[in-house]
């Protein structure tokens, strides 16, 4: 929400290009606000911490009961501190198929 550009504009181009689109967005208030656009373009927002594993391991698990098969592609457009990048790397890692991104 604090963008210059305004919330989502990530999210327009990531369901353009793919399907079951997930996000990780940290200000509850904010995807509150947007819950409009964001049915608008059928992705989902998780609300929550990129660094915190127990949430993570949360998403994970839903996911995984929708597509037993796992994730085809993980695109870290989120948090921009290195121990946020380094907690969603090493938590989705697993769940990447053997032949995705």
């Amino acid at each position: 929400c604090n963008m210059e550009y305004g919330p989502g504009e990530s999210a327009k181009i990531w369901t353009q290009l793919f399907n079951h689109v997930h996000f990780i967005e940290y200000d509850g208030e904010c995807v509150d606000r947007h819950r409009a656009e964001i049915s608008k373009h059928a992705y989902q927002v998780h609300v929550g911490d990129q660094a915190d594993s127990k949430f993570l391991e949360e998403i994970k698990s839903y996911y995984l009961l929708q597509h037993a098969h796992g994730v085809d592609i993980i695109i870290d457009d989120g948090g921009h501190w290195n121990h946020q990048i380094i907690k969603s790397f090493t938590s989705f890692w697993h769940v990447l198929n053997p032949n995705g991104l």
